[in-house]
């Protein structure tokens, strides 16, 4: 390969959509923190107004409620074992 050539990144590859700018990110919906913490006492969506902010409270709330559920299911997982483990003969 020449020293010129340039391999090219799988973003060029991908094939964009009409009417739509590959640098500018995708639209998102405004995230009202308000409707994910209802127990907050003060209005969050004036504590954090850039998008960023609200996107990271957001994924935290996400990622706190999958690791619940996780936990949840690694605790049925482990009962069912102990309960196997005892109703088995030795």
């Amino acid at each position: 390969m020449d020293e010129n050539q340039k391999v090219p990144d799988t973003q060029e590859i991908q094939p964009q959509p009409e009417g739509t700018d590959p640098s500018t990110p995708e639209p998102v919906d405004e995230i009202d923190l308000n409707i994910l913490f209802p127990d907050a006492e003060k209005d969050l969506n004036a504590l954090f107004p850039d998008e960023e902010s609200r996107l990271l409270l957001k994924k935290i709330t996400k990622n706190k409620k999958d690791l619940h559920t996780l936990n949840e299911r690694f605790q049925y997982e482990n009962e069912e074992q102990d309960t196997d483990d005892s109703a088995s003969p030795q």
